[in-house]
């Protein structure tokens, strides 16, 4: 009974010393600067349409969710951001995912529109590139559409498509220069620009 006690206590004190050494793992959070670019409140909407041919497509964001990831490898918990959006006239669900790769850097992954991603670190400089996604342009202030949208940034990916992404506003342009289709490269050079949009704040 004794034995048991004491085994009982030394098995105690284990899980409240790894419960100490838990909660003194660092937790990093989305920058703001970040999210000011790609996150946005259910209900938010962007209206895009096709340069060449005219044709409109619409995105619209129908769930977000924020939780916080179990330690990593590297000792330290991070802020996750999801985003579901449904793609009216594709009629399908696309994700968006932010993961912070390592206490620096943060890189959101979507699939809508062929992959537009964005990557975030303090101070970044022109050229910086991670998996995949590199930074290749600044623009104070863009015009599509006869509308002026600020603070641009331009990201290309390893299928040479661009996405053009404005503070508070979200993706304003997207070239998409290759798609590959049954694992064949198809050349098509789509412009996608915005057209209008509502940020459901």
């Amino acid at each position: 009974m004794k034995v048991t006690k004491i085994l009982f206590l030394i098995l105690a004190i284990i899980c409240c010393i790894a419960s100490d050494c838990d909660n003194d793992i660092p937790t990093y959070y989305m920058p703001q600067e970040f999210k000011d670019y790609v996150d946005f409140p259910v209900g938010s909407y962007w209206v895009y349409e096709d340069s060449v041919s005219g044709a409109v497509d619409s995105i619209y964001l129908f769930e977000r969710d924020i939780t916080i990831a179990q330690p990593s490898s590297d000792n330290y918990k991070w802020e996750k951001l999801i985003q579901r959006f449904h793609s009216v006239n594709g009629t399908i669900d696309n994700n968006a995912i932010a993961v912070c790769i390592d206490p620096i850097i943060y890189h959101l992954w979507t699939s809508y529109f062929v992959y537009g991603n964005f990557i975030y670190k303090k101070n970044m400089e022109l050229g910086f590139e991670i998996e995949g996604t590199k930074y290749i342009k600044f623009y104070d202030s863009l015009k599509i559409n006869n509308k002026w949208y600020t603070n641009i940034k331009c990201f290309t990916n390893k299928f040479n498509n661009n996405t053009y992404w404005g503070e508070k506003t979200g993706i304003v342009r997207k070239e998409i220069k290759t798609l590959y289709i049954n694992n064949l490269s198809v050349d098509t050079n789509i412009v996608w620009n915005l057209k209008s949009y509502h940020i459901n704040y």
